[in-house]
């Protein structure tokens, strides 16, 4: 190329430099380039679907599908975004033409960035807001409505929290670093918010660590029925969360989620305790029944209290003073007893039916009950023995295995 041709290069990327500082967007920068290089520009995406098409010549000289263009990635962050294309209307493609394509691409890779990082400062300050809300920091209905009105937000009207758990993110991705993970959360998180907002364009979608929190809005026809917590509200929410779960997974391949549900609160100052009980739903349920399901709060039962005692060292203690020995017994010899107790006791001492589910012969059962009365020092027949065990069993089973580090 010669010295001229360096000055013409020069002044391209003077004015495409000058459309950066005025703020100008991706379609001034292809516009710019059409007309250095008297030709058609477009910009299409990584499905080769064309988001832009801008050009220097007549309409008719426009080409459907460009024959003998040249094509540059647009880069962010190491990613490729689009491409922008070239077709001269005249003449081959020379290169002035590539170098001031190259640039362009930067460039518009340049825009493409500065809106993400303005996107990205944006969705920040929403989302400490939404968690200040859920962490209960606004609790006056006169911040949280003006509050949640300059971000966009009507929270006039009564929404239903639920969390998304995607399973196990390290044990899906182990040969992947953090980055492929956050790719992945990413990923699941924009599955999640276009489904949602298919089902209602009001809810409020948005991630925090390996969690998805929504905010549901309650279709009116179900407030005006009255169906209240136990009712219709709760079936529709149960159904809906399962639905949108089942789509997720769908488009995803190898991912599950588990669901927490929490109680619909009217007010808006509710949505912090709906929040801690979607949260108590999911993390309890996942625990004690497994993942990859949907927990509504108020099926926690028992487990509520243990969820919500301050001290789980003492719940703790209580299980070993109680079923320890039972616990040692099994990993000692290898058995299940404990096992054998929590179903004979989820059977109310029904010693058939436990038999029939345990896939054991009734007199297996009778030998495994008196042996673990003899190993706790307790009688199955005992009222108290027996309340003191089913709650040490479902204390266990709450706190996870973390409290019980030698199983």
């Amino acid at each position: 190329m010669d010295k001229e041709g360096y000055k013409l290069l020069h002044r391209i990327n003077h004015t495409f430099s000058e459309i950066v500082l005025a703020d100008g967007g991706m379609e001034q920068i292809a516009q710019t380039l059409a007309d250095f290089c008297r030709a058609q520009v477009q910009v299409i995406d990584m499905a080769d679907r064309v988001i832009l098409d801008v050009s220097a010549g007549p309409e008719e000289l426009r080409h459907e599908d460009p024959a003998g263009s040249v094509k540059k990635k647009v880069v962010v962050n190491d990613e490729t975004e689009t491409f922008v294309r070239l077709a001269k209307f005249e003449g081959p493609v020379e290169d002035i033409d590539t170098l001031a394509l190259e640039s362009a691409a930067q460039t518009i890779g340049f825009i493409i960035l500065k809106d993400q990082v303005a996107e990205e400062v944006d969705r920040q300050y929403h989302h400490e807001f939404l968690n200040e809300l859920v962490d209960g920091g606004v609790t006056s209905r006169e911040d949280i409505i003006p509050r949640g009105a300059y971000y966009g937000y009507n929270l006039h009207k009564p929404y239903l929290p639920m969390i998304m758990n995607i399973d196990s993110l390290d044990g899906l991705f182990p040969h992947r670093d953090k980055k492929d993970s956050h790719k992945m959360l990413r990923k699941t998180f924009g599955v999640v918010l276009k489904t949602f907002f298919s089902h209602s364009r009001d809810s409020i979608v948005w991630s925090r660590k390996s969690n998805i929190i929504i905010l549901y809005p309650v279709p009116g026809e179900l407030l005006e029925d009255g169906g209240g917590f136990a009712g219709p509200i709760k079936k529709w929410a149960c159904r809906t969360a399962a639905n949108i779960k089942e789509g997720v997974e769908k488009s995803i391949d190898g991912i599950t989620l588990t669901v927490g549900l929490g109680t619909l609160y009217q007010e808006a100052a509710g949505i912090s305790q709906g929040y801690r009980e979607a949260l108590d739903a999911m993390e309890t349920g996942k625990t004690v029944w497994g993942s990859g399901r949907v927990y509504h709060y108020s099926d926690l039962g028992i487990y509520k209290v243990f969820v919500k005692y301050p001290d789980k060292k003492d719940l703790a203690a209580f299980v070993e003073e109680t079923v320890g020995p039972l616990m040692a017994y099994d990993r000692g010899s290898k058995t299940n007893f404990l096992g054998t107790l929590e179903e004979l006791l989820d059977n109310c001492g029904n010693q058939k039916r436990t038999a029939e589910k345990l896939f054991i012969h009734p007199k297996t059962l009778a030998y495994r009950k008196g042996k673990i009365e003899k190993i706790l020092g307790i009688s199955l027949d005992d009222a108290g023995d027996v309340l003191n065990a089913h709650t040490a069993v479902k204390i266990r089973k709450a706190l996870g295995k973390k409290y019980f580090s030698k199983q």
